[in-house]
């Protein structure tokens, strides 16, 4: 399947190819390279994450946010073709999953007599494929559209829901189940066959301008499905509670093997800008990334024709960022804390682009 994609992609840029070569336009060709990453982590910091939750600073969250993309492309007029490698890594959870995770790792489980209400979702995978492009322009508006084929490799997804009393007592409320596929049983420690797939994405680009005014549009994963032939799994139910009430056993589980389709969250950027003198600007910009949302302010210095400085402020999370953009350049930066291992908000975007 990954060799068929290969091949349908090649052919199809070869006649793209051919096609502008024959236009009467000038044909330049070039190279490009885009990463692009945002991290975000509620209860600790980005840091403590890399130190399974190992600190004394710990704050209520639902959620810890890892998407990184990374594109190398050749450019031929309109059309770019190139490798890109993916990692996608979401955890929505309770309060109370995260309070109960810090306090295992911190040694305060044991001291604790509360019921947990536990919640978990993983939407995690890593793949490497190919990506095409395609860019096209008209009165103002400019259109690019990026299709990813995708060798996929590791993944977590499913979920966890019950209560967990940590009390070491017979009689409590622990009702707990556990479904989820994964590349490595780290639960039972057994060895199983990782898992195969492919899947595809879709990112769509807009930019208009009219006057004085501006508007960006960047859909990540407008559309995405990752179809998973073959991943292990394991599903998990433990009731304590049937320990006072019959011979039961009071841990099930089951392993298996599955197929299913993986859709991932789509991340929206949204801005606008107006340009009311000849060196300023400023505006607004919305960015979604699956359950989670920031309104940020930004104001624009237009160094010359080609260069523009940014400043932008996300009032909510205290995050702000610094922007350098060119046509063939971009230095994007965000956070909430200049102290690294303070932060628990990080995104970082680069693009470099050589056209002759």
């Amino acid at each position: 399947m990954y060799t068929r994609g290969f091949v349908l992609i090649t052919i199809f840029t070869a006649c793209c190819a051919a096609r502008l070569a024959s236009a009467a336009s000038p044909f330049p060709i070039g190279g490009e390279i885009n990463l692009s990453s945002i991290n975000l982590s509620e209860p600790v910091t980005i840091k403590a994450n890399f130190d399974d939750w190992e600190t004394d600073e710990f704050k209520p969250g639902n959620r810890l946010y890892s998407k990184q993309v990374a594109r190398t492309s050749l450019i031929l007029n309109h059309v770019q073709i190139g490798y890109s490698k993916h990692l996608y890594y979401f955890l929505n959870f309770s309060s109370d999953t995260a309070k109960l995770h810090y306090l295992e790792q911190n040694g305060g489980i044991k001291q604790d007599k509360s019921t947990y209400d536990i919640y978990l979702h993983a939407n995690n995978a890593e793949a490497e494929g190919l990506h095409i492009g395609y860019t096209a322009s008209w009165r103002g508006l400019t259109v690019k559209t990026i299709l990813t084929y995708l060798n996929l490799q590791d993944l977590y997804y499913g979920e966890a829901y019950g209560f967990f009393d940590p009390a070491q007592t017979m009689d409590n409320r622990t009702n707990i189940t556990i479904d989820y596929a994964y590349p490595e049983d780290r639960i039972f420690d057994r060895y199983v066959d990782p898992p195969e797939g492919n899947g595809l994405t879709l990112d769509i680009s807009l930019n208009y301008e009219w006057g004085k005014h501006f508007v960006d549009l960047d859909i990540g994963e407008a559309y995405s499905d990752l179809y998973w032939n073959t991943a292990p799994g394991s599903r998990i139910e433990g009731n304590i509670n049937r320990l006072l009430s019959d011979d039961e056993a009071a841990i099930q589980f089951s392993h298996f093997r599955t197929r299913f389709h993986q859709r991932l969250p789509v991340h929206t950027q949204l801005s606008y800008r107006y340009r009311f003198q000849e060196r300023f600007g400023a505006g607004v910009e919305f960015e979604k990334l699956d359950r989670k949302d920031w309104l940020k302010w930004v104001g624009d210095w237009h160094i010359n024709n080609r260069w523009t400085g940014s400043l932008t402020w996300a009032p909510d999370d205290e995050i702000w960022g610094v922007r350098i953009a060119h046509p063939n350049f971009l230095f994007d930066l965000a956070t909430d804390d200049t102290d690294y291992r303070e932060s628990h908000y990080l995104k970082l975007q680069f693009m470099a682009r050589l056209v002759f």
